[in-house]
């Protein structure tokens, strides 16, 4: 049996990229401008000035859909990912041990426990 030799480069990328993952924050959504309205006099808005508003308000919309999307993937690679610090050991010796914890598995739905009990039943 070999042993497992993982290149030292590799590891530290690994490492990396999980603390980049780790510690990446939520981003806030675009606040979504008006449109504007009568100003005090009564006097209504020009046409190029709502057509700018409402480009203003795409933008905003298309962006706010980004960030969403954004956060929704952040939340889920940190859901499967925590990076944890061991406290050093009394002595202070530190031992040069990596764990990694990947949640990266599937529950069994009852309808695949069912099948895989048919399967061993008929074989």
């Amino acid at each position: 049996m070999k042993d497992l030799v993982i290149n030292q480069e590799y590891i530290h990328i690994l490492f990396k990229v999980i603390a980049k993952v780790v510690k990446t924050k939520i981003r806030e959504a675009v606040p979504v401008p008006e449109i504007p309205g009568p100003d005090a006099d009564g006097n209504e808005p020009s046409e190029e000035a709502k057509a700018a508003a409402l480009k203003l308000i795409e933008e905003a919309n298309k962006t706010n859909a980004d960030v969403e999307k954004f956060n929704e993937d952040v939340q889920r690679m940190q859901s499967k990912i925590k990076l944890a610090i061991r406290s050093a050991l009394p002595d202070g010796h530190i031992p040069e041990v990596g764990v990694l914890r990947l949640n990266n598995y599937r529950e069994a739905r009852p309808e695949d426990i069912n099948n895989s009990m048919g399967d061993l039943n008929n074989s």
